[in-house]
């Protein structure tokens, strides 16, 4: 590909066959680890990474890389490209331009609304990891049993995972207002959200939050919705 980089082909190579053919968005995400500057692909593939590996983590061995589950995962529920893509909105709006302004040397737009930009921004990716590892240890901790078994409930599938990223930045709010963002806030918050699951006798299983993004939206607001307990009213 005449004098390109192996990020610059790593790039191309993407952008051509998201768009045309169906490349798996796994493989796309791992071929940002080719980058040698900084983007915010490559960012959460190395914390996709990390997640799958860290002995602290509650996604250890259970993200299926490069789209695939290996020998030996028998409890990988979720993408390592669901789980990138849906990181993504947590710290940029349009990944793609952030990328292409960081190879010119530009200063990336903080947004409020996006809590953990600032620390991209910042090149503080082991921030961004220690919060969200703080987040789903917490409800790993709170649903022991529905974590445990993805054949059953869908809390660690795309579903459960795409919710508690949608009710991120509200928890988030809560947490930074108290200046706590520690495990044990987190599993306040899903111990509410638990307690609500309970108050309107629902389980975390596909009959009564079936896989789709409407299901998402539905569960993540319930998520927010229970955090009066915290005495704090989300925005």
């Amino acid at each position: 590909m005449f004098n390109l980089t192996e990020e610059e082909k790593a790039y191309v190579f993407s952008i051509i066959n998201s768009k045309q053919t169906k490349v798996s968005m796994s493989l796309i995400y791992d071929l940002f680890s080719l980058s040698e500057k900084r983007s915010p692909q490559k960012t959460l593939h190395e914390i996709a990474r990390s997640f799958n590996k860290d002995l602290k983590s509650p996604y250890r061995n259970r993200l299926k890389m490069l789209g695939k589950k290996e020998d030996g995962k028998d409890l990988a529920s979720l993408s390592q490209g669901t789980f990138v893509k849906s990181l993504l909105n947590l710290i940029s709006k349009k990944p793609d331009e952030d990328l292409r302004m960081i190879k010119r040397g530009e200063v990336l737009k903080d947004y409020k609304d996006l809590p953990l930009r600032k620390y991209f921004i910042e090149d503080k990716d082991p921030v961004i990891y220690k919060i969200l590892l703080n987040c789903f240890r917490a409800i790993a901790h709170v649903f022991d049993e529905e974590w445990k078994n993805p054949e059953q409930y869908i809390l660690s599938k795309t579903t459960g995972f795409g919710a508690i990223v949608k009710s991120f930045n509200e928890l988030y709010k809560i947490g930074d207002i108290k200046n706590d963002l520690s495990e044990e806030f987190f599993i306040k918050c899903f111990q509410n959200f638990k307690n609500k699951l309970e108050q309107e006798n629902k389980k975390l299983t596909s009959e009564y939050f079936p896989s789709n993004e409407q299901t998402q939206s539905k569960l993540s607001k319930l998520i927010i919705n229970s955090q009066e307990l915290l005495g704090m009213t989300p925005s």
